[in-house]
């Protein structure tokens, strides 16, 4: 599968510590006769930093964010319906060492029938070793309320 331009768009700062994204459907394709090339969904998010201080104040982040998606309705390359998803970043360093936590909830503006509202936990722990390695252990959490998988969970480890 090839995903061209990855949902990239164009990326504003208006002011200190505000930022808000327009990210282009990207075009998905899937190199297989099973499943219909197409482009992704429209989105923009607005972003919002209240609190954050260098290694020399503190090492930590706070971030929110709200983030709106619009499906293009090219098969089955995005979502069903349009989504709101707030979410919280928290983020603490320690020497060379940082660890980044996310919550955040997907929900849909429309029918959860189409699509389940999901609850997203994301936990990400780098450390720094020599120059140009950085090893990350990421765990990926998602719990589905309403919809076709209500009240299930899935959790991905990733090792990088």
């Amino acid at each position: 599968m090839w995903n061209y331009d990855n949902g990239e768009g164009v990326n504003l700062i208006p002011f200190a510590r505000t930022e808000f994204d327009i990210n282009l459907p990207p075009y998905i394709q899937h190199n297989t006769p099973k499943a219909a090339d197409g482009a992704g969904d429209f989105s923009v998010i607005a972003k919002y930093r209240p609190f954050a201080a260098n290694a020399k104040q503190g090492n930590y982040s706070t971030l929110v964010q709200v983030a709106f998606s619009v499906p293009t309705r090219s098969y089955k390359n995005g979502t069903a319906v349009s989504t709101i998803t707030p979410t919280v970043v928290l983020g603490e360093g320690f020497g060379n060492f940082d660890v980044q936590s996310a919550l955040g909830a997907v929900l849909p503006t429309s029918s959860v029938q189409q699509i389940d509202r999901t609850m997203q936990l994301n936990t990400t722990a780098e450390c720094k070793m020599g120059k140009y390695f950085w090893p990350e252990v990421e765990v990926n959490a998602s719990y589905y309320h309403g919809g076709t998988n209500d009240d299930k969970s899935q959790v991905l480890l990733l090792l990088d």
